[in-house]
């Protein structure tokens, strides 16, 4: 996957007010919940915890999309409306299965990358 289909770092500037100390924050301490996001899911999938697996994707969608990363916030937003409206078993494994199929993915860059990506479009937009 493109760093571009990982960040939208013009989002993420915009998020934080267009600030690159800010925005850099920010994407850093969403990348420790994407690295945390894999244990969360699974363990509160097989320990059935409804609240805090909703609470789990719930962030990443929220938080995927106000911060530009936005194919994690929509395959979020899709197992997050699958589970709301109680859709079949096998529906929301596959979205489940692409959530976290997603969060590899922006891991799989490193968070050099991404913060690179990021310091970038900071300063194409202060040039």
């Amino acid at each position: 996957m493109r760093l571009d289909d990982v960040l939208n770092a013009t989002q993420a500037l915009a998020a934080a007010g267009n600030d690159p100390v800010v925005a850099e924050d920010l994407v850093k301490r969403f990348l420790a919940i994407l690295a945390a996001a894999h244990t969360d899911l699974n363990t509160a999938e097989a320990m059935r915890d409804v609240k805090r697996f909703q609470t789990c994707v719930h962030r990443l969608c929220s938080g995927g999309l106000y911060l530009g990363f936005e194919r994690v916030g929509t395959a979020a937003r899709t197992l997050e409306f699958r589970l709301t409206n109680h859709a079949p078993s096998k529906e929301i494994a596959e979205a489940l299965a692409e959530l976290n199929e997603t969060i590899q993915a922006a891991l799989e860059l490193g968070e050099a990358a991404v913060l690179a990506k990021l310091a970038h479009s900071a300063n194409t937009l202060t040039h």
